[in-house]
This record gives structure tokens, C-alpha cells and sequence, in this order.
């Protein structure tokens, strides 16, 4: 990546939108097919798509590779006789299943946000799905007169992006990709709540923004009302681990830099794109959809001259004037009816009705239609081993065929799904591990405490048992001292001493000291923290 070595305000940003246009042309074949695609699949194109195999394929492939919400599962690596490292795993797992299973207004559930990364990948060929971490601050009034910013909630959740609205610095690994950019359109309000009064003074806002397509023409955000919007770009650089943002809108300079927001092993605020076309040394999505386009098309051929065949077959005929009107009556006639012929109609039919009337002939239509039919499965056969759907998966077999040959077909055909489901399977692995190492240094001890419902000792619980512990010991001791020194004067006073079956049951002071210690053994939320935020550790 080169460096950044100007100077001047204009300079920097300059050179940022440059990077981030040069991302996108490298991607401009593909953002041009991922919305042709859209369009397909939405159906914006029916006449020249009269069979959506598209959306067919993909409500098909959908629910194989993700219909349910995962279960998260944290465990020791090694099952040794570890008390802590079982908290902290009992306490990682439970606010993982609180995490994934809330569902606050205004916040994007773990369901939504996955499945539409993984809807985004069947179609234009790549999601992308963020991590964000927010907390509700309120100042609370203090003695002293200055308010306190006390966190009153916080929580971790996800943030499905737009396929169309990244842009990523150029590398042929995901492990070297130096910055990843993210384009918002924000209003006034949200840019001084960002930025600043004084910076988003200085921010041009209009209704439709214009935005630089990958041609280099300007194409507008378009049906915002009367909202009136800045284009801003949230950049993260992997470089120096900072987040800036920058505008066309304002060339002064960065509208904000923050360091490392999160904290994240990776940086980034996101794992790898979930991408379904697998290629070793360029991350430029495919979509699935060109694989079989070819197909596509010709089936959308067949489909086309099948419906203009069917409209074209049709009971049509002539028949001679001299029958009247007793044709007519003849065609609107109930099953069994005898129509009575007039004197005219009956000398026509003296030379025979089949010379009187005469129908279209529609023989050479019905077998181009059979065969049209023929040719259509078989383009679909074709499609399906393309895209490795077998006909048992669409629930759909032939009454002829043995069990073994429908398992055969199932196997084979779950085999090749199985590459698919194991990618969706580590995009929700990443992110339920980003969503903890968040949660792990974000979050206090008491909102671990709520989420998880354990027993975990807080710190000032903990200092609490421990300064009533040393009482109570020192307590204890005293009794002991008078219970010995009572124990002599009775040997001085030559009584024989109790026996051990005579012995008093423990004071109150050891019993509580005992339940006092017995707390004392549980884990503390300070000490489980500590494991999950050490990155060896967790």
C-alpha cells in the first residue's frame, strides 16, 4: 500500500476517494452483474424472464445452507482440571446464546444479519456483515456538581452491509487486504453527533447525492424525500489501526479519526466475506448465477416459444355458409344434444359434414410442443448439475426409481452442498468470536452478571466477604482463646475434661464463617474477564 505522504488536507483526501475509486473499478464488472442479477431475481425482468430459475435455485439453496440460528458452543481446548478456564467458558457461551436470541428495537438481529449475507452471496456473489458494539451513556448528577457518564446498556450486534457499498484496498489474500471503506449517506444530524457542529457546518447536504459511478458517471441516490444527505466514507486502515472518515463533500481534511474502536485481533470490524465461488488467489466475487446464465438464457428461449406455441393451439375451423346458424348451435350444445337441421342446413349436409367443415390442423404444433417440453428439462438437468442440486433436494423423484438410487442422488448431491454449508458454517463461527472478544473487553462485570444469570462474585462483593471473613476469623479465634482458657480452669479446679461426644456444636461465628468461605470459592467476574480479554487464553 503506498503511504500517505502529503501534507496538505485536500492532498489526504484526495488521495483516499482516488483509492477508493480505484476499488471500484476493479470491481466494476461485478457490481454491473450483481444488480443485472438483483434485477432477475426480483423479478424486474419477467418478459425477458418468463422462467426465474434464479430465484428457483436460490429459495432452494437458501434454507440448506442456513434456516435456523447456530448454537453457540465455548469449551475448553484441553479438558484439564481448570475451575477457571470452565467459568470462563460457562460465561462465554451464555452471553453468546443472550447475544444471538435478543432482539432489541433498532438493532439488527444475528438472524437477519446472516441470512442476508448469505442471501447477498447466492446472488451478486459476496456479503459482507459487520460487528458494532453500542452503549447507552447518561450523565448522572454528582455531589460535587459535575455529572458522571455512566454506561446504563450496552450490547453487541451486527450490522449487515450493503454488497454494493464496500470497497476494499487491493490485496489477492484476505489476510493482506490493508483497509476496508464503507459508504454512508448521512444527514445533518447524524454528522454533528459524529463529527461535530463546527465540521458538519462545513458538509454540503442535498436531497439526491451524487455519488461517482464505476464508469466515472454520476449516479444519485434517488427517492429520499425531502432527507438530505452528505456521502461519507468510513475508511478502516489496517496500516496504523485507525478509522477515518472522509467526504467529497468536505476537503479540508479527515472529518474524524478515532483509534482502534474495538480492539479485534484482525482490525477490521468484520471477518472474511462469505463468498460461495472459491478461487486461491483473487477475492473479486463471482456470482453463482454466470456459471449457468447460458442455460439460463435457453430456458428462458424454450419457455418463450413454448407459451407462443400454446397461445397458437387453438380448435379453429370454416365450415360452409349453407349449414346456417345450426353450427353454432351445434358448438353450444350440452353433452348428448340433438340439434334439429333446418331444410337449407340438410341439403348441405347431403355431400357430408366432414367436406362442409374444416379445422385448422394442429398435429405438427402438439409434437413441437412435446418436444420443446423435452428440451426444457433437459436444460434444467443441465442447470442442476451445474449448480448441484439434485432433483431429490427439490423434492422431486421418479416412482420408478430404487431407494438406492435416491440415495445415491442425495449423497452425492449433499456432498457438493456440504463445501457451501461449511463456508456459512465459518462466517457465523467468525462472527460469534468477534461478538465475544467484543463483549469480552467492552463490557463490565456487571452486565456479565446480567446477561448470564451466574453466580460469579463482583469485586466489591468480593472485598465485601473477604473484609467480613477476616471479622469473622478474628471473631472465631477470640472464641477459641476463652474456649481453651475454660478448658484449664476446669483442669485446675480438678473436674476430668468433656468428653469429644460432649463437645458443644460449632458457634454461629463458624457456621457463617464457613458460609463466608464457602462464597469465597466461587469464581470472580474480574478474574474470568481476565482470561476471555487474553487473547492466547480465549
Amino acid at each position: 500500500m503506498a503511504k500517505k505522504n502529503a501534507n496538505e488536507p485536500d492532498e489526504i483526501v484526495n488521495y483516499w476517494l482516488t483509492e477508493i475509486s480505484s476499488s471500484r473499478k476493479r470491481e466494476k464488472d461485478y457490481r454491473k452483474d450483481g444488480q443485472r442479477i438483483l434485477d432477475i431475481y426480483a423479478g424486474k425482468k419477467a418478459e425477458s424472464t418468463p422462467f426465474n430459475i434464479l430465484y428457483s435455485n436460490s429459495e432452494t439453496l437458501l434454507p440448506a445452507l442456513y434456516s435456523a440460528v447456530p448454537r453457540p458452543v465455548v469449551q475448553r481446548r484441553f479438558k484439564d482440571e481448570d475451575p477457571l478456564g470452565k467459568a470462563a467458558a460457562t460465561a462465554g457461551q451464555r452471553v453468546l446464546e443472550f447475544l444471538l436470541d435478543t432482539n432489541v428495537e433498532g438493532y439488527e438481529t444475528f438472524d437477519q444479519g446472516v441470512r442476508s449475507a448469505v442471501l447477498d452471496a447466492l446472488l451478486p456473489g459476496r456479503g459482507i456483515t459487520c460487528v458494532k458494539y453500542d452503549a447507552d451513556v447518561q450523565d448522572v448528577p454528582q455531589e460535587s456538581g459535575e455529572p458522571l457518564p455512566v454506561k446504563v446498556s450496552e450490547l453487541v450486534c451486527l450490522d449487515a452491509r450493503s454488497w454494493d457499498r464496500v470497497f476494499f484496498g487491493y490485496a489477492k489474500k484476505w489476510s493482506k487486504v490493508p483497509w476496508i471503506a464503507y459508504e454512508e449517506h448521512l444527514d445533518k444530524e447524524e454528522s454533528e453527533r459524529l463529527f461535530g457542529k463546527d465540521i458538519a457546518g462545513k458538509i454540503v447536504f442535498t436531497e439526491d447525492e451524487d455519488d461517482e459511478d464505476e464508469d466515472g458517471k454520476k449516479s444519485k441516490e434517488k427517492d429520499q424525500g425531502q432527507r438530505k444527505t452528505a456521502l461519507v466514507y468510513q475508511i478502516w486502515d489496517k496500516d496504523d489501526k485507525k478509522v477515518r472518515y472522509v467526504s467529497p463533500q468536505y476537503t479540508d481534511g479527515f472529518l474524524k479519526v478515532d483509534d482502534d474502536p474495538l480492539g479485534l485481533t484482525g482490525f477490521f470490524n468484520c471477518p472474511k466475506p462469505i463468498q460461495f465461488f472459491e478461487k486461491s488467489n483473487d477475492l473479486t466475487p463471482v456470482a453463482l448465477y454466470i456459471l449457468y446464465e447460458n442455460q439460463a438464457k435457453e430456458l428462458n428461449k424454450l419457455t418463450i416459444r413454448i407459451n407462443r406455441i400454446v397461445e397458437a393451439i387453438k380448435a379453429r375451423g370454416v365450415y360452409d355458409t349453407e349449414l346456417g346458424e345450426d353450427i353454432g348451435n351445434i358448438m353450444k350444445a350440452d353433452d348428448n344434444a340433438l340439434v334439429p337441421a333446418d331444410k337449407s342446413s340438410s341439403l348441405a349436409a347431403e355431400k357430408g359434414l366432414q367436406n362442409a367443415i374444416w379445422f385448422m390442423p394442429i398435429e405438427q404444433l402438439t409434437n413441437v410442443l412435446g418436444q420443446l417440453y423435452i428440451a426444457r428439462e433437459n436444460c434444467k438437468k443441465i442447470i442442476f448439475e451445474i449448480t448441484g442440486i439434485a432433483d431429490i433436494m427439490r423434492g422431486q423423484s421418479n416412482a420408478s426409481e430404487t431407494l438406492g438410487a435416491q440415495e445415491i442422488k442425495q449423497s452425492w448431491g449433499t456432498l457438493r452442498l456440504k463445501r457451501l454449508q461449511k463456508e456459512v458454517q465459518r462466517y457465523a463461527r467468525d462472527l460469534i468470536r468477534m461478538m465475544l472478544e467484543i463483549a469480552s473487553t467492552k463490557f463490565s462485570e456487571k452486565t456479565f452478571a446480567q446477561m448470564t444469570g451466574l453466580p460469579f462474585l463482583l469485586d466489591a462483593k468480593f472485598n465485601e466477604l473477604s473484609a467480613i471473613s477476616q471479622a469473622l476469623q478474628g471473631q472465631v479465634q477470640q472464641e477459641q482463646m476463652q474456649q481453651q482458657l475454660l478448658a484449664q480452669q476446669t483442669q485446675q479446679q480438678g473436674q476430668p475434661p468433656q468428653q469429644q461426644s460432649q463437645q458443644p456444636p460449632p458457634s454461629p461465628s463458624v457456621q457463617q464463617l464457613q458460609q463466608v468461605q464457602q462464597q469465597l470459592q466461587s469464581p470472580q467476574w474480574s478474574k474470568v474477564l481476565e482470561m476471555l480479554k487474553n487473547d492466547t487464553q480465549r
